[in-house]
C-alpha cells in the first residue's frame, strides 16, 4: 500500500462525509472533553515483546481521531498497532510511520463513548538495553465530534496523557556451593555506572554470565584494568562487561563482588583497609569508583562505615 496512514485516514474521514454518514443524527456530544491516556509500562526485561495500551476515559465521546505516539528508537522495536474494542468501525495504523513514531487513526457513524483500549502498540525491547526510564510521547491530532444540534461534524478539545516505559535487565548465576540453586541480580544505576553487584557465594564465571545475554549481542568481558578476559575467568569487582551491536558499544555493566573491593578475587586485610580509607573520607566513592564503594558496603545498609570495615577486618584474619 503507497499511501501512508495519515492519507488513508483522510481518505476514509472524506468518503465518510461525501456519504453522508456524519449527517445521521447523533447523541449530545459528551460534556467532558475525552482524555487519551498511555498506559505505563515497567521493568521490560531486553528481548521481551511487550503490549503498550492507549486507552479513553469512559466519559469521552468522539467519531474519529488521530494519534501519533513517540518512542525512543534506541530502546524500542516498533512491532505492529492494532485496533482497541474502543476504536470506531474504521481503523488504519502503522508501527513504522517514521524513525521513531508510531501512527494510528480510527472513525465511526456513532459516537464512541465507551471506556476501553483505543489502540494497542506492540513492542520489543532491544537486547542491549540494561536499564531505562523514559516516556511514551501521546500526540493526538485532529478530534472529531457530533454537532449539538446533531448534525454535522466539528473539532472538539481532548487531554493526551503520556506514558511512562521502563526496561530492566537481571542477571541469572548459580550458586557456588549448590548449582542448582539460580540467584537473580540486579543490574543498578550508581551514579553514571551500570553495576551488576553480587555477593561472593555467586559463580561469576564468564561462561555462567554470558548465558543471560542474546547471541545478537557482541559481549566482551574485561578486567579491572582493561584486558579482556577468556571464557575461562571469572569475574571481579571492577570487571567490565560491554555489550556490542552492530559493532557499536551500546552499554557497559561494572561488576562489583561484595568484599572483594580491590577486585584481586580474595578477600583480605586490604579490602578491610580500603574500606577504612572511605570510612574516614580519606578515600571517596567517586575515586575509588561505584563498583568498589558497593563492594566495601559488605553489610549492604548503603554506606561504608565502621561496621562494613570491621566485617572485612575479621575476613582479612580469618583468610
Amino acid at each position: 500500500m503507497s499511501l501512508t496512514a495519515k492519507k488513508i485516514y483522510s481518505v476514509i474521514l472524506l468518503t465518510a462525509m461525501l456519504c453522508g454518514l456524519f449527517s445521521t443524527v447523533f447523541l449530545a456530544q459528551a460534556a467532558q472533553a475525552p482524555t487519551f491516556t498511555v498506559n505505563n509500562t515497567m521493568a521490560a526485561a531486553p528481548g521481551e515483546t511487550v503490549d503498550v495500551a492507549i486507552t479513553v476515559n469512559s466519559s469521552a465521546g468522539f467519531c474519529a481521531g488521530e494519534f501519533t505516539v513517540t518512542y525512543d528508537k534506541d530502546v524500542l522495536e516498533p512491532v505492529s498497532v492494532t485496533k482497541g474494542s474502543a476504536a470506531g468501525t474504521y481503523f488504519v495504523g502503522n508501527a513504522t510511520y517514521t524513525a521513531n513514531k508510531m501512527f494510528f487513526a480510527t472513525i465511526d457513524t456513532d459516537l464512541i463513548n465507551a471506556a476501553g483500549t483505543v489502540a494497542t502498540l506492540t513492542f520489543r525491547v532491544k537486547d542491549h538495553v540494561v536499564l531505562y526510564n523514559g516516556t511514551l510521547d501521546l500526540e493526538v491530532g485532529t478530534i472529531v465530534g457530533n454537532e449539538a444540534e446533531g448534525y454535522g461534524y466539528k473539532d472538539v478539545s481532548c487531554v493526551a496523557q503520556d506514558g511512562i516505559f521502563s526496561a530492566a535487565r537481571s542477571i541469572d548465576v548459580p550458586e557456588l556451593d549448590d548449582p542448582e540453586q539460580i540467584n537473580t541480580l540486579p543490574v543498578v544505576q550508581m551514579g553514571s555506572e551500570f553495576v551488576l553487584s553480587s555477593p561472593r557465594t555467586n559463580d561469576l564465571s564468564i561462561t555462567e554470565v554470558a548465558k543471560n545475554f542474546s547471541e545478537s549481542l557482541v559481549t566482551k568481558f574485561l578486567d579491572p584494568v582493561g584486558n579482556e578476559l577468556p571464557a575461562a575467568k571469572k569475574l571481579t569487582t571492577g570487571s567490565v562487561i560491554e555489550l556490542y551491536s552492530n559493532d557499536t558499544l551500546k552499554n557497559t555493566i561494572t561488576v562489583s563482588v561484595k568484599g572483594d573491593v580491590n577486585g584481586d578475587d580474595t578477600f583480605d586485610g586490604f579490602d578491610a583497609y580500603l574500606a577504612g580509607l572511605l570510612d574516614k573520607g580519606v578515600l571517596t566513592a567517586y575515586e575509588i569508583g561505584a563498583a568498589a564503594n558497593d563492594a566495601a558496603d559488605v553489610n549492604e545498609d548503603g554506606a561504608v562505615d565502621e561496621a562494613d570495615f570491621e566485617q572485612l577486618e575479621s575476613n582479612g584474619l580469618n583468610q
